[in-house]
Parts: structure tokens; C-alpha cells; sequence
């Protein structure tokens, strides 16, 4: 059974539970017990959506930007302590792989990372019949993503990196560089130096 809970007007949870009857204040209980431990000490904007939230972990203290969409069901997603992110992010490992996201980082808006991309070589069969590929994504401390980036599977970004807005990150990017463009690729060093 699939159930979408409505908790105090911001935050829709997507569980999926395992069996079939439940009571409407078994259920109450339940979910404010879940919420309270599972999200205590984390701030959110308005209509945020958490599927799976079982697959999430959160450091402490952490804030969601509002409309922003996490989706584990099927992956992984861990974040760590004092990392923000702004509104409208889109955070999915829902075909499996994890994203893992250091202590200290900053996810402004529009910020799309995904573990999973179609396949698609057989030019004889449909691609959405071909399957998908997952990968994980680690994003290390103190690392700022900018607005409308996306950050495909099988990328790891280094401590203190910069991601400029609107890159497509598709390769590891290196510590304390700054990258740009689509595909990102690295321009400088935090530290001035070119490269």
C-alpha cells in the first residue's frame, strides 16, 4: 500500500507500507512519531516531498528550500550537517545508486542531480524499454552548487569545489577548482591559479 501524507501544510511523505489495513489514528500516530525523529533539528519551505524517507538520512541542523523533491525509493540519499539547499531542487536516486552530499555545502535553486539515465544503444527497441544505468553521485564538504546545474551519476565533486550556474557536471571534478559550462570543465583554482 502506498500512502502521501500531508504534514503540517508543507511537507508530502510518500511511504510505502506493508500492509493493507491500517487505523486513521494508528496512522497519525505513527507518522508524527516518524517525522519528529526522522526530520528533528531540519527546516523546510513549503510543499517539499520526501519519497521514501526511509532511504534519507539528514545531518542536523539542515535546510529544504520550498516545492524541492527528494526521491530514495529504489536508491539512497545522505546529507550532511549544515548544508542548505535552496528552493526547487530535485534530489533523485529513486532507481537505485545514492547520493551522498557532505557536512557544509550549498545547493542554490533549480539544482537537479540524478543516479540513474536511460539506456538507450539498441536502435531496435524503445528506450524507455531499454532500462536505466545508476550511478552514484558524492558531493564532498563544503562545496557550492549553483543555480540550475545538474549533476549526472558516476561524478564525484571534491572538498571546497564551486560548480557555476548552469553546468552540466557529467566528469569528477577536483577540490578547491571551479568549474563551468556544459560539460563542466574546470577553469580555475579557488586560489586564482588558472589552469
Amino acid at each position: 500500500m502506498i500512502v502521501v501524507l500531508l504534514f503540517n501544510l508543507k511537507i508530502f511523505i510518500t511511504l510505502r507500507l506493508p500492509i493493507t489495513k491500517f487505523s486513521p489514528k494508528l496512522l497519525k500516530f505513527a507518522t508524527i512519531f516518524f517525522i519528529s525523529n526522522k526530520f528533528k533539528g531540519c527546516t523546510f519551505g513549503k510543499n517539499c516531498e520526501f519519497i521514501a524517507p526511509n532511504n534519507i538520512e539528514f545531518g542536523k541542523p539542515m535546510f529544504v528550500g520550498k516545492n524541492s523533491y527528494f526521491n530514495a525509493d529504489g536508491g539512497f540519499i545522505q546529507v550532511g550537517n549544515r548544508t542548505a539547499f535552496n528552493m526547487n531542487v530535485h534530489i533523485n536516486s529513486s532507481i537505485g545508486g545514492r547520493i551522498i552530499i557532505g557536512d557544509n555545502c550549498l545547493i542554490v535553486p533549480n539544482v537537479v542531480m540524478r543516479t540513474a539515465s536511460h539506456i538507450f544503444e539498441n536502435i531496435d527497441v524503445p528506450i524507455r524499454l531499454q532500462g536505466h544505468k545508476c550511478e552514484d553521485i558524492i558531493i564532498m564538504d563544503n562545496v557550492w552548487v549553483g543555480s540550475n546545474v545538474v549533476i549526472l551519476g558516476g561524478v564525484t565533486i571534491e572538498s571546497g569545489a564551486v560548480i557555476g550556474a548552469g553546468a552540466v557536471v557529467t566528469k569528477n571534478i577536483p577540490s578547491n577548482s571551479i568549474a563551468i559550462g556544459v560539460p563542466a570543465k574546470v577553469k580555475r583554482l579557488r586560489d586564482g591559479v588558472i589552469i
